[in-house]
């Protein structure tokens, strides 16, 4: 019968101690990424405000010809 090898206290430390760092990169990754979109949002937010939709104070535009 095959036996299998317990990983030492010391390689199970530094496991833990691994996936600790690996969960608080993930963790500063996500808020990080929380914050763009929060900003995202608040941004398109304050131009949907702006622009209201009333289009009373437009001028017409036509497009340029190009010089020759």
């Amino acid at each position: 019968m095959a036996s299998t090898a317990l990983p030492s206290k010391g390689a199970q430390d530094q496991l833990a101690r691994k996936l600790i760092d690996e969960s608080a990169q993930y963790e500063l990754a996500l808020k990080s990424a929380q914050t763009l979109y929060e900003r995202a949002l608040d941004g398109y937010d304050q131009i949907a405000v702006s622009s209201g939709g009333d289009y009373n104070n437009i001028s017409t535009v036509r497009a340029r010809r190009p010089r020759r």
